[in-house]
C-alpha cells in the first residue's frame, strides 16, 4: 500500500452531513432568487443536474452532465447561470462552513502520512467545482497541495456509489486497488471499494448508514483511532515491499 484516498464531508472534514447539505441548498437558493430566479424552475434544474451527474456513465465529465441539464432549463441564459453559479461558491458558500467543525487531527494525520511518503488523494463525491472543494480543504486547515489528485466535477466522469468510479481514480494516478486505501465516514459511498479490490477504513465520528448496510468485515473506529493506525503505518517503500 502507497496511496490513501480520502473523503473529505465528514471524513477529514467532520460536520452533521444533513444540516450541511440543508443549509447549503437553502443559502444557493436563497443567493439565486436574490438575483431574481424564479424558485420552483431554479430547485427543478439543480435537482435534474444532480441526477444527471448519478447517472452519468463515462461519456462526458460530470460537469458537461449538470452543464447539459441547465442548458436545457435556461437556453440562452444559460451562461449568465453559470457566472452566477461560480459566484456564490466565491461569495456566499462560507455559509456552509457553520455545520462544520475542523479538527487538528486532519491535518496531523495529513502530516505524518506525507512525512512517510504515502501519495494523497481526495475523493468526495464529485457533484461540485474545484474551488468549492477547495474552500472546504481550508475550512479543514489542508490545501490542494497536500494531495497529488483531487476529484472535482470537472475531471470526474462517474459518481459515488458508481463502482466505476472507484475503478477509474487508481489509473489516473499510475496505481492499482491494491495500492491504496480507501477512507471514508459513509458506509454505502466508500466503503463499496471493497467490491473492486480496495482496502477501507471507516470513520465512525461522523457516521452516515442511509441503508443500514453491514459494515463489520471493514477496518473502523473514530479519527482518533485510524491517527494510531496510521502512526503504526510503516514507511510506503517498505509498505510496498
Amino acid at each position: 500500500m502507497n496511496t490513501i484516498i480520502f473523503d473529505l464531508d465528514g471524513t477529514l472534514l467532520p460536520m452533521e452531513q444533513d444540516a450541511f447539505e440543508d443549509t447549503f441548498y437553502k443559502s444557493l437558493h436563497h443567493y439565486f432568487q436574490g438575483l431574481g430566479y424564479e424558485s420552483e424552475a431554479l430547485k427543478n434544474a439543480l435537482e435534474n443536474g444532480m441526477t444527471a451527474m448519478l447517472e452519468n456513465n463515462g461519456f462526458q465529465s460530470n460537469r458537461e452532465a449538470f452543464e447539459t441539464v441547465i442548458d436545457t432549463a435556461y437556453g440562452k441564459k444559460a451562461s449568465k447561470f453559470f457566472r452566477d453559479y461560480k459566484k456564490y461558491f466565491r461569495k456566499d458558500f462560507d455559509i456552509a462552513r457553520l455545520n462544520t467543525r475542523p479538527i487538528p487531527d486532519a491535518p496531523n494525520c495529513i502530516r505524518t502520512l506525507q512525512t512517510k511518503g504515502y501519495s494523497l488523494v481526495l475523493a468526495s463525491s464529485p457533484f461540485l467545482p474545484e474551488e468549492a472543494i477547495l474552500k472546504e480543504l481550508d475550512w479543514a486547515g489542508l490545501s490542494r497541495h497536500d494531495f497529488l489528485y483531487i476529484a472535482t466535477y470537472e475531471n470526474s466522469c462517474y459518481a459515488k456509489t458508481n463502482l466505476q468510479f472507484y475503478r477509474s481514480l487508481p489509473k489516473k494516478i499510475g496505481r492499482t486497488p491494491g495500492d491504496c486505501l480507501v477512507v471514508g465516514n459513509d458506509v454505502a459511498e466508500d466503503m463499496c471499494a471493497v467490491a473492486v479490490g480496495f482496502d477501507v477504513f471507516l470513520i465512525k465520528d461522523c457516521l452516515v448508514n442511509r441503508k443500514e448496510l453491514d459494515y463489520c468485515d471493514c477496518k473502523q473506529g473514530s479519527f482518533g483511532s485510524f491517527l494510531e493506525y496510521v502512526d503504526e503505518l510503516p514507511v510506503a517503500s517498505e509498505a510496498d515491499s
